[in-house]
């Protein structure tokens, strides 16, 4: 079972998600629309459930996408957890920025649904090739 975290402050984008992400039987998916309020929930999770990937979104109120990835890379528990920075941001700056903070993958959000169905499909699948063990661990190299 792949554990997928949200974090994502736009409450028709993470209802879009989580209406994607159901169509998938193997897929444990948790939503939050409050940077602060996940990684509270994050930093609470034991190491075995943690996720196995996490998809950031950059402008966000409060902490944004950067602001998260700075906590996450500062922490031991959740410094190994994968982040893909899903974002509506297509300036270089913040792609980046967000490689600069351990970014597995800056992937610019698509306005169309159909788009951000097929790419949110697409990512699951290739999280499922190469599924880190639980507690975020480093996925194994997609590259021979």
């Amino acid at each position: 079972m792949l554990r997928v975290t949200v974090i994502d402050d736009d409450p028709l984008q993470a209802e879009i998600m989580r209406r994607l992400f159901r169509t998938h039987d193997d897929l444990e998916t948790t939503i939050y629309e409050q940077a602060e309020e996940a990684i509270d929930a994050l930093r609470s999770t034991k190491r075995e459930r943690l996720p196995h990937l996490i998809l950031l979104d950059l402008r966000m109120p409060g902490l944004d996408g950067h602001a998260v990835q700075r906590v996450l890379a500062g922490d031991d528990h959740l410094r190994p957890i994968p982040v893909d920075v899903l974002s509506g941001s297509t300036l270089e700056s913040d792609s980046a920025r967000s490689y600069e903070l351990g970014a597995a993958a800056y992937l610019p959000k698509p306005d169309a649904l159909g788009e951000l169905r097929e790419l949110l499909g697409d990512l699951i699948g290739l999280w499922r090739r190469v599924l880190p063990p639980p507690g975020g661990a480093p996925a194994p190299s997609i590259v021979a």
